[in-house]
């Protein structure tokens, strides 16, 4: 019974929490980034030289992150 204590997770949630003082923001890799655009690796980069799309934040240099509500603002602001 000791060892279940020792390993149970702490409570996230505790009183006077809430999701609003949270950032919920999601950071999405290049993958995602071509699926939500639909458009291919090469285009994603073009774009982003271009200063179309944000440039997104790197990782290490392999991997570069972009915050998907940037992705989404930059979707809405093409459909208006």
């Amino acid at each position: 019974m000791d060892s279940y204590k020792l390993r149970r997770r702490p409570k996230l949630y505790k009183k006077g929490f809430s999701m609003e003082n949270t950032n919920t923001d999601k950071l999405i890799r290049l993958p995602r980034v071509m699926e939500l655009l639909g458009i291919q690796r090469s285009t994603v980069w073009a774009w982003v030289k271009s200063g179309k799309i944000p440039k997104g934040t790197k990782l290490s240099h392999k991997v570069t992150v972009w915050k998907e509500s940037e992705i989404l603002a930059y979707i809405s602001s093409v459909m208006d």
